[in-house]
């Protein structure tokens, strides 16, 4: 098990539910929101359910397709690019989030 799976594996156990719920009155679901650093795709999967527009970036494209096989998993849509964080997006966003490692 590579660390990509592993990472994923130990995120199952967390409440992303209850995680997110303080959060959810400061996001405005007419804005999309970047999830920075998206990782395997838990909490934009999260989001995505609950109906909010998410576009997920992350380094790693082995987490990307993890969150990609969750998103198709549950039938849910979102935007996922393999970007450095290091660099500038190519994008503005009025929400951002980067939550966990």
């Amino acid at each position: 098990m590579g660390f990509e799976n592993l990472y994923d594996f130990l995120q199952e156990d967390v409440n992303f539910d209850e995680l997110l719920k303080p959060l959810l009155p400061y996001i405005d679901k007419e804005n999309e929101v970047l999830d920075a650093g998206c990782g395997s795709g838990h909490i934009l999967t999260s989001l995505a359910a609950k109906g909010y527009s998410v576009v997920g970036v992350d380094i790693n494209s082995h987490m990307l397709s993890l969150a990609q096989a969750r998103l198709e998993d549950q039938n849910l849509k979102a935007e996922l690019y393999e970007h450095d964080l290091k660099q500038p997006l190519p994008r503005k966003f009025k929400t951002i989030i980067a939550l966990l490692d």
